[in-house]
């Protein structure tokens, strides 16, 4: 039947005497109230049949159809109203059973209309609550429904995924596995909801993990590594591990993330074979011909005229930048496959900067520079690789005369700075501009532009830089400005 809402309230009024009805609908009007007139059940119940009321004022004794039967009738139809009776005092035994059968009230006559008007609010106050507990009801059970749903779907589409993925508790406490992670794993997908990181030692690192990162809430809001398996053919896991936090930022568990590179490692490695191979067989005959360049412009072979020299000049610095790229390749390709730090031991790195700085004293002077260096006294020793550290050294200082003007100046400086020993070079150059400060240690990245256009290089020396010092647990940093220079900054753990 009709589901009436509460826009204005509508009555309709069943009684045989035309004076009750026409009073009660002048009294209703006044206040607000849309009233309708039935002069018997009949005609009332077929009004009740095509339009919605909110409330019935029904007569109890009527002579064609009896209030109670018309009562009946409503409640069979199941017709979405509220049924207040209306009766003489020697028919209260009758007004009690219309309540059971159904009526919400009885009213009895003669009535007072502030009765009348006050009974008929506290029922529509009782409709309109009873309505928004009904909205609420079909909300709470269609939000259930739609969560319920969600949870499947969610659980469908993570079943799904080539990627692994594993839901814990705070406590490690595993509560979902998809199958990805249980295969990447070799472990079978229903041993370990329920269980603990730590009880499977396939788990192990991840369980680490977990600890790092709940130990440093705040600052670490993901931790990624690399995995490898010990296996005839090694597997390689990328694994991330994120916070699930709560709405106030308390940790509710922890979600880790597998993905296989596997295929993408073993292409690195054929890549870096396939480099190192090329590379080395450049290298022979280009280093071959920048020998016999040599000779023919210091005059051993013969008398060479001036055009001849400044010609033979060009072609040996462009053999000479083509073999720095090569040699950067082979180096590279040495740390890709770990090779490249052969042997750390306790070492002061004050002797290897001043090294570098006696090798390329000459180059600076040519290009009008000047070289200063403070280096601290007693500097405390560092485990390294002393031919990786001059890598470093070199590639940092040859960065620094390429990049400065002629006139300009290069500072070394050395000092401690907390636990680190700390290495810098300053120079006056070109610096460089902020948005490719985040690229500048990215392979074979070179900033283009009018300043360095002319300026040769393999975009690979600082990469290589930033390599040898990640090997060595340190960290690279670089201030640098536009006009007026760059700061790169190396620190290195300090011997304990």
């Amino acid at each position: 039947m009709f589901q009436t809402e509460f826009t204005t309230p509508r009555i309709l009024v069943i009684d045989d005497e035309e004076i009750i009805r026409e009073g009660i609908k002048r009294l209703l009007t006044r206040h607000g109230y849309e009233v309708v007139l039935a002069e018997n059940g009949p005609i009332g119940l077929e009004i009740l049949m095509n339009e919605p009321f909110h409330v019935v004022l029904l007569d109890l004794k009527m002579p064609e159809m009896h209030g109670l039967d018309v009562l009946q009738a409503i409640v069979k139809a199941k017709m979405d109203v509220t049924v207040i009776m209306i009766t003489g005092h020697g028919t209260i035994e009758d007004a009690v059973t219309a309540i059971k059968l159904g009526a919400y009230d009885f009213i009895t006559k003669p009535f007072m209309p502030e009765h009348l008007k006050q009974m008929i609010g506290r029922v529509i106050e009782h409709r309109r609550l009873e309505q928004e507990r009904d909205l609420l009801r079909a909300e709470r059970e269609r939000g259930l429904g739609v969560i319920i749903t969600e949870k499947s779907r969610l659980k469908t589409v993570i079943n799904s995924m080539n990627e692994g993925v594993l839901i814990t508790e705070r406590d490690k406490g595993i509560v979902m596995c998809n199958p990805a992670f249980a295969r990447l794993m070799h472990i079978p997908h229903h041993h370990l909801v329920g269980f603990t990181l730590k009880e499977f030692p396939e788990l192990l690192p991840f369980d680490q993990m977990a600890d790092e990162l709940l130990q440093n809430v705040g600052d670490l809001d993901v931790i990624t590594k690399v995995i490898e398996s010990e296996e005839d053919r090694p597997i390689y896991v990328r694994a991330s591990i994120n916070r699930i936090a709560g709405e106030s930022g308390e940790t509710l568990g922890l979600v880790i993330v597998l993905q296989d590179i596997t295929y993408f490692k073993e292409l690195e490695q054929k890549k870096s074979e396939f480099v190192s191979m090329v590379t080395h067989e450049l290298r022979s005959p280009l280093s071959t011909v920048d020998t016999q360049l040599n000779v023919v412009l210091t005059g051993i072979a013969g008398e060479v005229t001036e055009k001849q020299k400044d010609l033979l000049a060009r072609m040996k610095s462009r053999i000479g930048g083509v073999l720095e790229l090569i040699n950067n390749l082979l180096d590279l390709s040495k740390i890709e496959a770990r090779q490249f730090v052969q042997q750390k031991k306790a070492m002061d790195i004050n002797p290897i900067v001043q090294e570098v700085i006696s090798m390329m004293e000459v180059q600076a002077q040519e290009k009008g520079l000047t070289i200063t260096a403070q280096l601290a006294a007693d500097l405390p020793q560092i485990m390294a690789d002393p031919l990786s550290m001059n890598e470093v050294v070199t590639n940092l200082f040859s960065n620094a005369i390429r990049y400065t003007p002629a006139g300009g100046q290069i500072e070394v400086r050395t000092d401690i700075e907390a636990d680190y020993v700390q290495l810098s070079v300053t120079d006056t150059g070109i610096g460089i501009e902020a948005e490719y400060l985040d690229r500048i240690f990215d392979r074979f990245f070179r900033v283009k532009n009018e300043k360095t256009r002319k300026i040769v290089g393999t975009g690979l020396g600082l990469s290589i830089v930033k390599a040898i010092v990640d090997d060595h647990l340190g960290f690279l940093r670089v201030k640098s400005q536009p006009g007026k220079g760059s700061v790169f900054t190396v620190l290195l753990p300090m011997m304990i």
